[in-house]
């Protein structure tokens, strides 16, 4: 949260006090646009994956004591399969203090956080290679409308979990896309002020701490709700 709050602090004293930088060659916005493209894809690959997704950046899963694995107890309209995959949509435990977290959709569950990052991503995805390919030009001196809510963009989803107790799915979803739209929002923002390659890089790498806390806050939150429920139930975090 730290580190993460001080990225975003240092995007708004850049934007405030622009240093000097050098400009960026002419093939610097299509690297810049290729990584943060690739963000999105891995983003929304991810979307389908979320148990192994958390497992392979360390955080632990909600595990039963009984069958296995969270996914495993799952109802199985939670899941679908393609080519062979199993693909988990729904991975919260079915509990209604998680109530708030999914919806259901033609008898599927999905997550609301997951479905409303996937939705951001493409959108996101797309503004992309409008501005980084295809040269869509924004004036210059609309940077604050681009770093401000961008800022916000960020910032609110972060601070959901320990200030915004929010109750409603479509406000979930709602948050976790603007999420991403905010990332993009800075990135496009500073490269109007600043035209750093350099500086657009760093804010890449930002969005990828920002993304990595918010997956630790969700699962963080997920383990407070079972620590202080007082249910007997085998799907606690262990």
């Amino acid at each position: 949260m730290g580190m993460s709050f001080f990225a975003l602090s240092l995007v708004g004293t850049i934007a405030l006090f622009p240093p000097p930088t050098e400009e960026s060659p002419p093939w610097g916005k299509r690297i810049v646009g290729a990584a943060f493209a690739m963000v999105c894809v891995l983003g929304m690959i991810a979307v389908f994956f979320p148990a192994e997704c958390s497992k392979a950046i360390g955080h632990g899963r909600v595990k039963s004591s009984a069958t296995g694995s969270l996914e495993e107890r799952n109802s199985e309209a939670c899941v679908s399969h393609l080519a062979g995959i199993r693909l988990v949509h729904g991975h919260h435990p079915p509990c209604h203090r998680f109530r708030a977290h999914e919806f259901r959709l033609y008898e599927k569950s999905f997550c609301a956080g997951c479905i409303g990052l996937l939705a951001g991503a493409f959108c996101v995805f797309i503004g992309a290679a409008l501005y980084f390919f295809v040269g869509c030009t924004i004036g210059q001196s609309a940077y604050p409308l681009f770093i401000v809510p961008g800022i916000l963009g960020v910032l609110v989803p972060l601070l959901q979990f320990h200030m915004i107790n929010v109750q409603h799915t479509a406000v979930r979803l709602v948050i976790n896309s603007f999420f991403v739209l905010g990332t993009f929002l800075i990135l496009v923002g500073l490269d109007l002020l600043l035209n750093s390659f350099i500086l657009d890089l760093l804010v890449i790498l930002f969005s990828l701490l920002w993304l990595y806390t918010k997956i630790s806050l969700s699962n963080w939150d997920h383990e407070r709700i079972c620590s202080l429920c007082g249910a007997s139930c085998d799907l606690r975090t262990q």
